[in-house]
């Protein structure tokens, strides 16, 4: 029994020293914050202003204009025929496996390699970025 208490103790010492470790990174993370909180925060908003006003166009990937224009223009060199579909566009929309999908250009990848292996659809006048596991619309991009 006694060899159990003791367990009990090391196993809440342990813990207690993780949940420590934790409070420790995170007070050193609002320190470094409040001491460049002003340039840091131009810089953030600065970012955001390149994304305001996708909506859900970007998706779950946080393009910037730049990285947007450069995907679409290598997308847009590949002649493919365009998908009609009978489901709404949204990101998180599973896409039929009867349509064909595309594998995105190699040259994606060096723009924002989180998408390597993924696949893609033309949807009128919309790049629809689709993953080849789940066959769902991960972002929508403007053709």
């Amino acid at each position: 029994m006694d060899n159990k208490k003791d367990k009990g103790a090391a196993a809440k010492d342990s813990s207690d020293a993780k949940s420590g470790d934790v409070k420790a990174k995170t007070n050193d993370n609002t320190a470094q914050g409040a001491t460049g909180a002003k340039s840091s925060q131009s810089t953030t908003t600065d970012r955001d202003r390149a994304t305001t006003g996708q909506g859900a166009a970007a998706g779950s990937a946080n393009l910037s204009t730049e990285q947007r224009t450069k995907i679409t223009t290598i997308i847009r060199q590949n002649k493919v025929e365009p998908a009609h579909l009978n489901v709404s566009v949204r990101v998180g929309t599973r896409v039929p496996e009867s349509v064909r999908f595309y594998p995105l250009p190699a040259e994606v990848f060096v723009v924002y390699p989180e998408w390597r292996g993924y696949n893609y659809i033309l949807v009128g006048d919309q790049i629809l970025v689709i993953d080849p596991r789940t066959h769902e619309i991960v972002a929508i991009l403007e053709a």
